[in-house]
């Protein structure tokens, strides 16, 4: 997501991490183009009168064999970005939660001959990914009021999410907007990003991870109006958030010294009041509200191939991923958890696969 990205242009420099951009920008449109054809090449479905699911395409095209092993990518790839939204959106409720109530707490995990377990409070936005730090918690409160917040909206049907999509959207570039202000304001020292490092190992991870939307076209194709232009929005939504990837990302890269971590939403949470606001802003408008259409895709996926019924797939889309986020709530793992995921799960679900159909 948009949140390590100005580390990456911290650590890698401007052009390395640009380039990667583009590059990664062109090639997922075009194997959303390879899925589109795809489907339109399943018997019945030239027009997309059809529900064809990504994991459908799967079904269709592989063998036995690799069709389990494809559900299994397909799962993993989608789930991974879920889980990454839960944590930043727990871990930024939990900013929330001090910065009004003056502090917020959470159940901790203590070291063996302590007790196991207690309670643990912080009462200051600490400039790590979590205000917790580094004390593995069980759960905090900023998890428990996102989970009531986001969990329910998960079983609203994906086209009735779509205004929701929308608003969100356009809230996004408002915050944006903001935020350019408030870079220039705080300062912009170009100085803070070389032009070229040899820090890019993790380059690759992150900008991956941004254009990982491949997996999710069969499930806008199937509520998309007649009438929208399937070429003209892949190609004008991709160069979007090129563009805004960067001067987001390069802009916050400069405008704040990376101390060991360059967290956007920690750094514009401790600048001021605005910056409060509009960090729990894009919290809600961003991360909260792709939790839930992330969760029913996989459902989607799950049943349309009867892989396992409605209850079952319920679980491992809408309650499994919300287990999974309790280990990486605090501390900084989360950031390599989403670079191994990116390189295993989310690059062979959106650039092979759709290769491998397509041929």
């Amino acid at each position: 997501g948009l949140i390590p990205t100005p580390e990456t242009f911290s650590e890698a420099g401007l052009i390395i991490p640009v380039i990667t951009f583009i590059f990664f920008a062109v090639f997922s449109t075009i194997c959303a183009q390879f899925i589109i054809e795809a489907m339109q090449s399943i018997p019945g479905n030239k027009h997309f009168q059809g529900t064809v699911e990504f994991s459908t395409l799967i079904n269709f095209y592989f063998g036995k064999k690799m069709h389990f092993l494809g559900q299994v990518i397909l799962y993993l790839a989608l789930q991974s970005a879920n889980i990454s939204s839960i944590i930043y959106s727990a871990q930024t409720m939990d900013n929330f939660i001090i910065n009004f109530f003056k502090k917020s707490c959470g159940v901790a995990i203590n070291q063996p001959g302590n007790s196991m377990f207690s309670l643990y409070c912080v009462d200051k936005m600490a400039t790590e990914n979590s205000p917790f730090g580094n004390q593995f918690m069980l759960v905090t409160l900023g998890y428990i009021v996102t989970f009531v917040f986001i969990f329910p909206v998960g079983f609203i049907k994906l086209q009735d999410n779509i205004n929701l999509q929308i608003i969100s959207f356009l809230i996004t570039m408002i915050v944006f907007a903001v935020w350019i202000v408030l870079f220039c304001v705080n300062g912009l020292n170009p100085s803070y990003v070389p032009m070229v490092t040899s820090k890019c190992q993790e380059v690759v991870g992150v900008v991956m991870f941004n254009f990982a939307f491949v997996t999710t076209i069969p499930s806008w194709i199937n509520i998309k109006k007649k009438e929208v232009s399937v070429q003209k929005s892949l190609w004008t939504s991709t160069i979007t958030s090129v563009v805004l990837y960067v001067i987001i990302g390069y802009s916050a890269a400069i405008s704040f010294q990376n101390e060991g971590t360059l967290n956007i939403l920690s750094k514009l949470s401790s600048l001021n009041i605005i910056g409060r606001i509009t960090t729990y802003i894009f919290s809600i408008a961003i991360l909260m509200v792709s939790i839930p259409v992330f969760s029913i895709i996989v459902r989607n996926n799950l049943v349309q191939n009867k892989i396992c019924g409605y209850k079952t797939a319920t679980f491992f889309s809408h309650i499994l991923p919300w287990i999974c986020v309790l280990p990486f709530q605090t501390g900084t793992l989360i950031n390599d958890v989403i670079n191994w995921t990116s390189l295993l799960f989310v690059s062979t679900a959106n650039f092979i696969i759709p290769i491998i159909i397509y041929l």
